[in-house]
């Protein structure tokens, strides 16, 4: 149930209605969407207001503000918002905004710099500049006092949501726009239409968060050049309505963002507009139990919190080649989820998803041959050669289809199991795994292959090719205990992991894949996802905010977050590639709507 409201009055007299919430700083001013109103955003006043003080506001012409019949811009949107936070006196709020709520922020900020701590626009495709003209002009003729302005509209908000938005929204629109005035209707439409971000974008001196929910053809580079400070979110199995259908990943950005705020200010002004802030790690996990059948002994390796003493068993299985490759396995429920970690890692990365995903999932994690307590033969480390091995691990379990989650090398080991062992699969996902995107493992790769010989410095230059594939957003704890843990690992594993993946190449193997496939991008340079599209369609792309290589521990919320969505939906996923022969137009349901 939406707030009971309180008026602010602007300058030509006409009442602007809000309602707040809670108490803390940064305060939130919430700014809704083209016909929409302030209580849309529930699920962000639930999650936010226990430490910050959540303002929604409804723009004229909108819910409970006052309605005049006059001309409305995004300038005089934001003069009102700005009068909210000069009546309220606040203190440099966050403002975030939902559809065309997300121009109204930038334009505040633009406008009115000394008001404004940071800003975040939700699913604003309008505020890439080009997509409004291209999207608005087949309507424009028809969206006329003497036009039929409804109906058109009707068909334009029809084509704003997506294939993954729930159908309700869908279905309530007409509902929805029969409460809302003829001149409202036409008013709001001409601002929208009329706006163009180019320049209001060249002007943002304050962090900016952008998440994108789906919306289709976006050019996000040239968002990044006007407006180079911008980090950019995507959600996973949601469309416009995102911030009510996946609330647990748009909360979770947005206090990654919120929380940082002021961090990447001050990058801003140091470097002068970018930002290439670290982000804290999420937290430093307590010492778990694990109890190593092996070792005999008690370890406080464990990345699960202290509180949750959950004890992780090692055990052992042979391969059909006589190997013996570890794996310890936590709770119980179809389907399984199988972890597995990187290059020169092991299977005691995933603390946060095994505590997330065990009360309602079996969840198994592997040491890849090589590699933690697996056996370690002195012999090329293949993608196919791991991918057999999980394969194996499947048959050994009697696993119905788990779901494959793979981080990093992990990722191009699950793909090589989907595609080789498609029976035993019901659907893979990668944390961060650019050698999956054709052509940047060569790339990556290609300037220290030289090197990498057992004759060659290939422990140096195995630490300065890791040290560069982490990123700003890594904490830099990562790079300081890598030469420490690649200590542990032996030459022979070192030079035979690098080998065998050093002529890589995923394109024929995700040609293969017939599963549905998540990829999580975790803010890797130049990679060409539609090119991973092109070659895999039915693939969903997220991708983080706040995180890099490490991900998984650093942004485990939404990385959980994502994965729950994509595995709770992964049958569905799977029956509409049938349905359509690869490609899926999956309607995801929603969530329960707070009280």
């Amino acid at each position: 149930m939406t707030a009971a409201p309180s008026w602010v009055h602007a300058p030509d007299g006409a009442r602007i209605a809000y309602h707040e919430v809670g108490v803390g700083d940064p305060a939130i001013v919430f700014v809704h969407g083209i016909y929409g109103n302030r209580g849309g955003f529930g699920f962000q006043e639930e999650y936010f207001s226990p430490n910050h003080r959540c303002v929604a506001v409804d723009l004229r012409g909108n819910g409970d503000s006052d309605k005049p019949d006059e001309v409305y811009s995004m300038a005089g949107y934001a003069d009102d918002v700005a009068g909210v936070i000069r009546y309220l006196g606040l203190d440099r709020p966050v403002l975030v905004g939902h559809s065309m709520g997300g121009q109204v922020v930038i334009a505040v900020a633009a406008h009115y710099p000394e008001l404004v701590g940071a800003v975040a626009s939700l699913d604003s495709p309008s505020n890439i500049p080009g997509w409004q003209r291209r999207f608005h002009e087949p309507f424009e003729h028809l969206v006329t006092f003497d036009g039929p302005y409804r109906e058109a509209v009707h068909r334009f908000l029809r084509a704003a949501y997506l294939p993954t938005d729930d159908p309700s929204h869908v279905d309530s629109l007409a509902e929805r726009l029969a409460g809302i005035p003829d001149h409202v209707i036409v008013r709001a439409w001409q601002a929208m239409s009329a706006y163009d971000p180019t320049e209001t974008l060249r002007r943002l001196r304050c962090p900016y968060l952008y998440i994108d929910c789906g919306q289709p053809d976006l050019d996000l580079g040239l968002l990044r050049e006007l407006c180079p400070q911008v980090v950019i979110g995507k959600t996973v199995g949601a469309g416009h309505k995102a911030l009510q259908d996946v609330p647990d990943q748009i909360n979770a950005m947005l206090d990654r963002f919120i929380r940082h705020a002021d961090g990447i200010a001050a990058e801003m002004v140091r470097t002068g507009g970018d930002s290439g802030t670290t982000f804290p790690r999420h937290r430093a996990p307590g010492p778990g139990v694990i109890l190593g059948r092996v070792r005999g002994v008690w370890s406080d390796t464990s990345p699960f919190p202290q509180s949750t003493m959950i004890r992780l068993v090692t055990e052992f299985y042979t391969t059909s080649g006589g190997l013996r490759i570890a794996y310890h396995e936590v709770g119980s429920g179809d389907p399984a989820v199988i972890f597995i970690h990187g290059a020169y890692s092991n299977r005691m990365g995933f603390g946060f998803q095994e505590e997330y995903f065990s009360p309602n999932h079996r969840c198994v994690a592997v040491d890849l041959r090589g590699h933690g307590e697996s056996d370690k033969p002195d012999e090329l480390y293949t993608m196919d050669r791991h991918g057999h091995d999980v394969a194996e691990l499947i048959l050994h379990l009697g696993l119905d289809r788990p779901v494959l989650v793979g981080q990093s090398m992990g990722g191009q080991v699950i793909i090589a199991v989907a595609a080789h062992y498609p029976e035993l699969v019901g659907a893979i996902a990668s944390l961060d795994s650019p050698s999956n995107i054709p052509g940047w493992h060569q790339r990556f790769h290609g300037p220290y292959d030289h090197l990498m010989t057992s004759d060659g410095p290939f422990r140096e230059t195995l630490i300065a090719f890791l040290s560069a594939a982490y990123l700003p957003t890594d904490h830099p704890s990562r790079l300081g205990k890598m030469a420490e843990r690649l200590a542990e690992v032996p030459d022979h594993v070192i030079l035979n992991s690098w080998l065998g993946k050093k002529d890589y190449d995923p394109t024929d193997t995700l040609r293969k894949v017939r599963s549905p496939y998540l990829y999580i991008d975790c803010g890797q340079p130049d990679l060409d996802l539609g090119l991973l599209r092109e070659l895999c369609p039915q693939v969903v792309i997220g991708k983080t905010v706040g995180a890099g290589h490490k991900a998984l521990q650093d942004v485990p919320d939404q990385i959980n977050a994502m994965l729950d969505r994509f595995i709770r939906h992964a049958d569905g996923i799977a029956a509409e590639m049938v349905r359509t022969g690869g490609v899926f137009q999956y309607n995801f349901p929603k969530v329960d709507t707070p009280s």
